[in-house]
């Protein structure tokens, strides 16, 4: 009456064994593949944020050991302070361009967070995982440290500086107005050093302010870590009185 039983109970480790069996093959499988898999390095490089007055586009380049990582990655760039964003995909190349919105929603955006996704390539034995990367657009505004203004033999002049070279020429624009008349005069563009003049003969008596308009992207300057450094330069003023 018992044999049966007995068989039976001494079935059970066997069972119990393949059981452990199967289990640890499921386990040690995966971790196979696993150390099969590589990973490669990928550098996220941001070169331009180029604006426009409807579609402006941020212009970078991805690099890698691994030539394959470059090539068909999604991008995404996201706004600091507002909703713009935007998408792009590599070029075989690694070059990309990001579509932004208009010249408003890059003026009040703060800068950009920009990253490349993670992407496996490869199949079989021979997989990679390309590693993700991101980088930013950073807006840094600088005031002028300098700021003259003279009038003397029939021209207004002056010379700006600041401690981003961009902020004080080439090509800043100074416009002069008669504050006692709200009258404007006219322009002048900065060279290189700074330097500007405005020709006005015989000026009538009063209050004449010279105005450093407010500049966007003065310059561009792609950072070693791979970020991007836009310069902006804040609206300033001074005056003088001509009796």
């Amino acid at each position: 009456m018992n044999g049966p039983r007995e068989r039976a109970g001494r079935r059970m480790p066997k069972a119990i064994a393949w059981l452990v069996a199967i289990a640890l093959g499921v386990l040690v499988v995966p971790a196979a593949a696993e150390a099969a898999t590589d990973t490669a390095k990928t550098t996220l490089k941001l070169q331009i944020l180029q604006p426009d007055p409807t579609t402006s586009f941020i212009r970078g380049k991805l690099t890698s050991p691994k030539a394959a990582c470059t090539k068909g990655r999604k991008l995404e760039a996201l706004a600091r302070a507002n909703a713009d964003s935007g998408e792009g995909t590599s070029l075989r190349d690694g070059t990309f361009q990001i579509g932004l919105g208009g010249l408003e929603q890059v003026f009040s955006s703060n800068g950009y967070e920009v990253s490349v996704r993670k992407k496996r390539i490869g199949e079989g034995g021979k997989r990679t995982v390309c590693r993700p990367d991101d980088a930013d657009v950073d807006y840094r505004s600088f005031d002028l440290t300098g700021f003259s203004l003279s009038y003397g033999a029939g021209a207004f002049s002056g010379t700006l500086s600041s401690s981003a070279g961009a902020c004080a020429g080439p090509f800043r624009n100074v416009n002069i107005t008669n504050v006692s008349t709200s009258g404007w005069l006219g322009s002048a563009r900065t060279d290189a050093d700074g330097n500007w003049s405005f020709a006005a003969a015989n000026p009538q008596a009063g209050t004449y302010r010279a105005t450093a308009s407010g500049t966007f992207g003065s310059a561009q300057r792609p950072q070693q870590n791979g970020d991007l450094q836009i310069v902006s330069c804040d609206e300033v003023f001074t005056q003088i009185a001509i009796p």
